[in-house]
């Protein structure tokens, strides 16, 4: 029996110090002994005369109270601890200074206050709360005993650590906010229990293995021997419901078997061992009243789960009763195809085959489990080796960076130095970077539309061939710019023509949208080509083409016969240091001139001005239709002399700007070298004036980029500009300031992170076509709306799954500074890629110029057309990226895998 009987004179009663260990356990929070029942009346709880036996109670009193303050002190308290508690030296009778619940029925005695002290700081000890001199804390202080935080109500509330302290014989009352179970009872195998078996799947088969084990054992049984039973069916049915909340009794069933031991550890329900258990979900009556003939008083400890099965066999026997009904959920839990076509092997005896079968079974699983985690070390492995790689770049990175450094803070010191001797204030430099704010801008770009819009009704008006759209043909997918042109000028393309020509409207078909059409047969077939790219030009393939031309305006070439019959070559751009595209100056075209027959070099100069005019009117198409130029195709510098018809020295052009905007372009030269010589010594013009602060902007400067290009590329390109000086674009952009004219109509290269963000805006497939049956069975396509979970994964691959790819993408690029500078100045950065696939362009407006849907890339999940593995489909018109309603199942290696591909052959320009 619980607590054991010490044989005095025959009886039955408990063992003094048993009986006593337990009411003290039981009363404050102790954790040797169960519960214990009511003491009979006929005989003494204390077993005789208490008088005779105050001393021995005394002594059980300090004895009870050393160990229960050593087991608090392992539990709770600081490891090694040695502490003496001394009995206080006053004393106090009192009537009621010991009081325990020994099942229901309260212990009284006369004693010292020791007793009362004693048991005050035993029960604060397992709250933390003791204080000086015995005092103890207020009760609201306190942390909540197991027994209530843990019940059938807040189970789901509470942790596993929570459920199985309330529950284990082993453990106190109490369990402090951050303690972990596995560091208190260390003996117990809970690092070994099998994945899932402390997790919500597994407890829902557990309840679900009660109900049917219910109904089993219901069937199974005489229809007398439910009725002749102790208890109730509703009390049976309560057993069983309680039994998948029994977190305890199960544990060497559920453990990986590891170690020999981890296996010894399962409890029968009608133990003392589950008492607390029982207490906790109310089915301590139950037990007692089926009485001696179900209880387990020290006829099983704590075993293996074989051990078990053999004891509730026992002790069911051939009756219906408490251990038949665990033995019934144990089975059914346990049972056959646990393990593949057999049960757990803790249901067979070690000899027998199923034994054998179960067990191959297990040892497969945990072969599989254990390779599956050898599998995710090596990953983890591998991860830290590449941290480590990436580290050690870092480190070199970081000392490749100290060495230019130093050149870069030579170089800005010179810069400085520079600045300080034109009397250019530095802080003045950096308001001309600051942007302006979106009002402005807004009010700025209006004004810029309404302007062009004028000047395109104007050239429009009472012209021959207005309106609608201006064709393009049969446009190269890999097309060279230098081909282009020249294929164009022989075709004698408007492009070329005079903005005077009799029977075409030149300029109207400059400013008005184009119809690029793209030769696609040369597209792969990874990528459908969609009718709209064959047919009218909504804008995409408008973008894509343009952005070409500005990536290969420094390829633009004209070659020609030279006098030694060998073909010449002139660039009419070059790309200078940091980038930006340059004309060439009028010497170095003259040179290419005199290489030629004289009979021919009036012919190729006309050539080079066509040229260079056709630049002018594409510059002009981009302005009217709002298209953006990249900032390297039209350096600072020019834009105000060419768009805003400024040089240096101008009012407009203050000197801070032209300084910024030519250091810009690459300018490098100390100006103490400069100021204080003569222009001849630069230029060899015969200038022997001398350059000063002042000439430095308006002679020196003004020769140096203006002079030395007026003639071929300033001259002409100016000339396209304004449609044979027909148009006043002068004035348009002298409007404005510099700062809005570059937001307005320019893009920078590279694109940030949180810009392209800022443009993704989602269209989620919400409903399904499907073709269904009408009442005259006619099949009729009918929209179903998307389950939820579908719908829910939309959004998480949109605000999640995306997102991070682009950023991993982004920060993996940026990692390598150098090669990430090179891969934006040929737009081959991942965010450059994702934005042209989606727009046709790399390039994306200001964000405060966003105004309408229509301006952003909108991300649209299409389940009609578009299948569970295909390519993300572009269509730039629309600006829209469209996926699979299923979006590769949020997988984003799938995702990146799969827009790499869609880059690669997406079609158009091939950039």
């Amino acid at each position: 029996r619980e607590g054991g009987g010490w044989g005095r004179n025959g009886d039955s009663t408990r063992n003094y110090s048993s009986s006593w260990s337990n009411a003290r356990h039981d009363g404050y929070g102790g954790s040797y002994g169960g519960p214990s029942r009511p003491h009979s009346s006929s005989s003494s709880s204390w077993g005789g005369d208490r008088r005779k036996d105050s001393r021995a109670y005394r002594r059980q009193d300090h004895y009870d109270y050393r160990q229960q303050e050593r087991w608090s002190s392992r539990n709770d308290g600081p490891s090694g601890t040695g502490r003496e508690f001394k009995r206080p030296k006053t004393e106090a009778t009192s009537s009621a200074a010991v009081s325990s619940t020994n099942g229901g029925q309260a212990v009284s005695s006369t004693s010292t206050s020791y007793a009362a002290s004693s048991s005050a700081r035993v029960s604060d000890s397992r709250t933390g709360a003791i204080a000086d001199g015995g005092a103890v804390q207020p009760a609201q202080e306190r942390i909540k005993p197991l027994a209530e935080l843990v019940t059938k109500d807040t189970w789901n509330e509470c942790s596993w650590d929570e459920r199985i302290a309330s529950q284990h014989p082993d453990f106190g009352d109490y369990l402090r906010p951050g303690q972990k179970i596995e560091t208190i009872l260390t003996t117990c195998p809970f690092g070994s229990l099998r994945d899932g078996s402390k997790g919500d799947v597994w407890f829902a088969k557990k309840v679900k293995a009660a109900d049917a084990a219910y109904q089993k054992a219901l069937e199974d049984a005489e229809p007398d021997e439910i009725d002749n039973l102790p208890v109730s069916r509703e009390d049976v049915k309560k057993f069983f419901d309680a039994l998948p909340y029994n977190v305890t009794f199960l544990i060497g069933f559920d453990v990986l078997g590891v170690n020999a031991k981890d296996e010894r550890h399962c409890l029968c329900p009608c133990s003392s061992k589950c008492a607390k258990w029982r207490r906790q979900f109310g089915i301590e009556r139950i037990l007692e009243d089926f009485g001696n003939k179900e209880a387990c008083v020290n006829t099983f400890k704590s075993s293996g789960p074989y051990a078990l099965m053999q004891h509730l066999n026992q002790k069911a026997g051939q009756r219906i009763g408490l251990h038949y009904f665990v033995l019934c959920y144990v089975r059914e839990l346990y049972g056959p195809p646990y393990c593949g076509r057999v049960g757990h092997k803790g249901l067979y005896p070690p000899s027998s085959a199923e034994y054998k079968k179960a067990e191959a079974y297990e040892r497969k699983k945990d072969i599989q489990a254990r390779n599956k985690l050898e599998k995710e070390l090596e990953e983890e492995r591998k991860a830290k080796r590449v941290l480590e790689e990436e580290a050690e770049k870092l480190q070199e990175r970081f000392r490749n960076l100290e060495m230019v450094s130093k050149d870069q803070a030579e170089r800005l010191k010179a810069e400085e130095e520079n600045a300080r001797r034109l009397g250019i204030d530095t802080e003045e430099l950096k308001k001309l970077n600051i942007d302006l704010d979106q009002e402005k801008i807004s009010f700025y770009h209006e004004n810029y539309r309404d302007i062009f819009d004028a000047l395109k009704w104007a050239i429009e008006s009472g012209s021959k061939g207005t309106g609608g759209t201006v064709d393009f043909p049969d446009v190269p997918q890999n097309f060279k710019v230098e081909e282009l042109f020249e294929n164009y000028f022989e075709k004698k393309h408007f492009l070329f023509k005079p903005t005077d020509h009799k029977n075409e409207n030149v300029g109207g078909k400059i400013l008005r949208d184009w119809n690029i059409k793209f030769d696609t047969s040369g597209v792969s077939k990874l990528k459908k080509v969609k009718k709209e790219i064959q047919a009218i030009d909504k804008g995409g393939p408008s973008r894509e083409f343009m952005h070409l031309v500005w990536q290969r305006f420094t390829e633009l070439k004209i070659t020609a016969e030279g006098n030694d019959g060998e073909e010449k070559v002139l660039e009419l751009l070059y790309r200078g240091s940091t980038g930006y595209a340059f004309f060439h100056t009028d010497d170095v075209i003259d040179d290419f001139l005199e290489k030629l027959p004289a009979c021919n070099r009036e012919k190729v100069k006309k050539k080079i001005c066509a040229y260079y005019q056709a630049i002018g009117r594409m510059y002009l198409h981009a302005f009217a239709i709002d298209m953006k130029i990249p900032t390297t195709a039209f350096p600072p510098f020019f834009r105000n002399v060419l768009l805003r018809n400024l040089s240096p020295g101008d009012e407009a052009y203050p000197n801070p700007e032209v300084f910024r905007d030519v250091k810009l372009m690459g300018f490098d030269m100390n100006v103490n070298d400069i100021i204080g010589r003569s222009c001849n010594v630069f230029f060899c013009d015969g200038d022997e004036e001398l350059i000063t602060e002042e000439t430095f902007y308006t002679v020196f400067l003004e020769k140096l980029f203006i002079k030395s290009r007026r003639k071929y590329a300033l001259k002409n390109v100016r000339l396209g500009l304004t449609l044979d000086n027909k148009i006043g674009v002068h004035g348009v952009f002298r409007a404005m300031p510099t700062k809005a004219l570059e937001q307005i109509a320019f893009a920078t290269e590279g694109l940030e992170l949180d810009h392209v963000l800022q443009f993704l805006l989602p269209k989620y497939c919400k409903a399904v076509r499907v073709w269904k049956e009408n009442k005259k069975g006619e099949l009729k396509p009918v929209d179903e709306p998307v389950e939820p979970w579908l719908l829910e994964q939309q959004k998480s691959f949109f605000e999640v799954t995306l997102p991070n790819v682009l950023k991993k993408q982004y920060y993996d690029e940026r990692g390598d500074e150098e090669a990430y500078s090179k891969k934006i100045r040929r737009r081959k950065d991942f965010l450059s890629r994702f934005v042209q696939y989606c727009t046709g362009s790399p390039f994306l407006c200001h964000p405060d110029l966003i105004k309408t849907e229509d301006d952003m890339i909108k991300i649209e999940f299409s389940a009609s057309e578009m299948s569970g593995d295909c390519l993300p489909e572009a269509h730039t018109c629309v600006k829209t990226l469209k996926l699979p309603h299923f979006v590769y199942d949020n997988n984003a290696d799938a995702l990146l895998s799969k827009l790499r591909k869609a880059f690669d052959h997406g079609g158009f320009g091939q950039a």
